[in-house]
Formats: structure tokens, sequence, C-alpha cells
């Protein structure tokens, strides 16, 4: 999905090793990475397979 999007911050965080759903958390909620809780994680996995 990352590589089709052409969505830089999930191929970045793919690239990283990231957990995609922590990395799009961070950006939805505009945090750190290391901030992000389950409820969070959780909404963004929603988002991720919703696209």
């Amino acid at each position: 999905m990352a590589h089709l999007s052409e969505d830089r911050n999930m191929i970045e965080a793919f690239s990283n090793n990231q957990d995609i759903h922590i990395a799009t958390a961070a950006k939805i909620y505009k945090i750190d990475i290391n901030e992000v809780n389950s409820d969070m994680r959780r909404k963004a996995k929603t988002a991720n397979f919703g696209i």
C-alpha cells in the first residue's frame, strides 16, 4: 500500500522497521512515536486499514 500510494511517511516507517500503526498515530496526533499509547495505535491501525 505504501509503495502504491507513494506515501513518503509510510515508506520511511517501513524502511526504518518502525511499527507502521505507531508511526501513523504519531503523525495523526502530532506527537513523538514514544508518546503513542495503545488506544492511539488502535485508531491509527483502523485508519491504515480503512485506506
